[in-house]
C-alpha cells in the first residue's frame, strides 16, 4: 500500500514536470572550444535524466561485481557451516543409537567443518567413550573446561568417568567444582551428597542435603530419613572428637527429625545418662 502510494506520487510529480516544460518552450545554447550546440530545454533535461539513469545502471553493475567475491565466500562459509551442523546432528543421533563408528566419523567431519566449536568437543568426547577410548574422552572434557560455556559439561563428563572408575576422591573434587558453577542443579546436589557420604564428610553432607531437599533433589519423606541418619553420623563423629556438646546437639536434632526412630532415641538417651 505504501509503495503504491509513493509510485502514484512520483508519477504525478513527473507528469506535472513534463506538462510544465511543454507549456514553457525554450532553447539552450552551449558553446565550448568553437563548438556550439542548440537544443530545446525539454530535450536537454531528458538527456540529463537519461545520462543519470545510465550512470546509475553501470554503477549498480560495478557494485555487484565488487561485492561478488565476498558474497561467494559468505555463501561457501554458510554451506560449510550447514554441513557441519548436519554432521553434528547426525553424530548426536549416532551417540544416542550407540553407533560408535558413525559417531566418530561424524565427530571428525563436524570438527573439520565447524572449526571445533564447543558442541563438537562434546560429540568428540562421547564418540571416544563409545569407542572405549577413555583417555581421548578425558582430553576432550578437559579442553571443554577452558570455555565458560562448556565448563559444566566438561566437569560432568569427567565426574562420570571418575565415578565409573571408582575414583571417589577425584569425583568429589569435580562434583564440588560443578556445584560451584550450578549450585541449584538437583543431580549435582544428589551426586555431591552421595560422594560426601562415601568419603565420610558428614557435616558437609548435611549442608548439601539441606540444599538438595530445598531444590527437590530428594522427596521430603526421603530427605527426612536421610537427614536423620546423617545427623546421627555427625553426632558419632563429634563424640569421637570429644566434642560432647556438638554430639548431644546433633543427637537431639536427629530425634526431633524423627521422633519414633529408635537409633536416635537410644543415642540421645545415652548422652542423657
Amino acid at each position: 500500500m505504501i509503495r503504491a502510494t509513493l509510485f502514484i506520487l512520483v508519477a504525478a510529480v513527473f507528469i506535472f514536470a513534463v506538462v510544465w516544460l511543454v507549456e514553457r518552450p525554450g532553447f539552450v545554447v552551449l558553446t565550448w572550444e568553437g563548438w556550439q550546440v542548440s537544443t530545446q530545454v525539454s530535450v536537454l533535461i531528458f538527456i540529463i535524466i537519461l545520462g543519470l539513469a545510465v550512470f546509475c545502471f553501470f554503477y549498480r553493475i560495478w557494485l555487484g561485481l565488487k561485492r561478488t567475491p565476498a558474497a561467494i565466500i559468505q555463501t561457501r562459509q554458510r554451506r560449510k557451516r550447514d554441513r557441519g551442523y548436519k554432521a553434528l546432528t547426525q553424530g548426536m543421533v549416532a551417540v544416542a543409537a550407540g553407533d560408535a563408528a558413525e559417531a566418530r566419523r561424524q565427530a571428525q567431519k563436524a570438527n573439520g567443518l565447524l572449526g571445533e566449536p564447543p558442541l563438537t568437543k562434546l560429540l568428540s568426547a562421547q564418540a571416544a567413550q563409545l569407542n572405549g577410548d577413555e583417555e581421548s574422552a578425558k582430553i576432550y572434557f578437559n579442553e571443554m573446561l577452558k570455555r565458560p560455556e562448556t565448563a559444566f559439561l566438561g566437569l560432568r563428563g569427567l565426574l562420570m568417568q571418575a565415578q565409573r572408575n571408582g575414583k571417589n576422591t577425584e569425583a568429589l573434587e569435580l562434583a564440588e567444582r560443578a556445584h560451584t558453577l550450578k549450585p541449584k542443579t538437583p543431580w549435582i546436589l544428589a551426586t555431591l551428597f552421595d560422594l560426601q557420604l562415601k568419603e565420610g564428610e558428614w557435616r558437609q553432607a548435611l549442608k548439601t542435603l539441606d540444599q538438595a531437599i530445598k531444590n527437590k533433589a530428594f522427596e521430603q519423606a526421603e530427605g527426612k530419613k536421610l537427614r536423620t541418619a546423617v545427623l546421627l553420623a555427625c553426632s558419632l563423629e563429634a563424640e569421637k572428637e570429644k566434642n560432647f556438646t556438638d554430639a548431644l546437639s546433633y543427637a537431639r536434632k536427629a530425634q526431633a527429625e524423627r521422633k519414633d526412630y529408635l537409633p536416635a532415641i537410644v543415642m540421645l538417651a545415652g548422652f542423657m545418662n
